[in-house]
């Protein structure tokens, strides 16, 4: 796990700076010892993901790499009539819009659009225990009780024993969206901070949308955002 851990350390560092990186600035990066990075890039070198250019003693992404996952944005990419929904509910909420999907025990986010106090966007691909996050009780809107309380199961073996999650309140915020159609939370990810999320279904994928921002600002604006998201979401039935 240890290698695999910085095998994806480096390669998302180099996507973080957008330009090539030394062994230094990989290590601190990565945080592991330096041998161990060394033997990393090496093995990334010979496999043809990464180029070494030993006169200036970086390291960067090579074509071969960039192909990769070039199917990936065709499938999972949110298609251009959601993107137009989360564009419609953030010029009229002013607040941060995110679309995700499910992704086993997390939330992946596809799409998001900073508010109007431009907060740093969330990076697409980031991904939430869906247990944690009111935009992961969206997507557990589509689950039957039996497979939530497996996913609830399978995430508390992940989570030290003071943080497990109680699956009664859980299950309670979900009848809640059953009924009302979304959930809020406040102070989930951060103090201050506030979520409207619902689940959002087109064709065959369920998927999620959240609005975000200053607890108090989203809890004062609850009925203008919730009717925003439902007039945008109705559009894509």
């Amino acid at each position: 796990m240890d290698s695999i851990n910085r095998v994806f350390g480096c390669l998302e560092a180099l996507d973080a700076a957008e330009r090539p990186l030394s062994m230094g600035e990989l290590q601190i990066e990565v945080g592991c010892p330096l041998s161990s990075l060394a033997a990393t890039l090496s093995a990334l070198v010979r496999l043809g993901y990464l180029h070494h250019d030993r006169s200036r003693r970086t390291y960067a992404p090579t074509v071969l790499l960039a192909d990769l996952g070039g199917w990936v944005a065709s499938r999972f990419a949110p298609g251009k009539n959601i993107i137009e929904a989360a564009q419609t509910v953030r010029a009229a909420t002013g607040e941060n819009v995110a679309i995700a999907h499910r992704n086993d025990l997390r939330l992946q986010y596809l799409y998001f659009l900073p508010g109007k106090d431009m907060e740093p966007a969330v990076r697409i691909g980031t991904t939430r225990l869906l247990c944690r996050s009111a935009l992961g009780w969206a997507l557990l809107f589509f689950l039957n009780n039996k497979t939530i309380e497996s996913i609830v199961r399978r995430t508390n073996t992940t989570l030290p024993s003071e943080d497990r999650v109680d699956l009664v309140p859980l299950m309670a915020v979900i009848e809640r969206c059953r009924t009302s159609g979304f959930v809020q939370a406040e102070n989930m990810q951060r103090a201050g901070y506030g979520v409207i999320a619902m689940p959002l279904k087109v064709k065959n994928n369920n998927l999620g949308m959240s609005v975000s921002g200053p607890a108090e600002r989203i809890s004062r604006k609850q009925e203008d955002i919730v009717a925003e998201m439902n007039r945008a979401i109705l559009k894509l039935q």
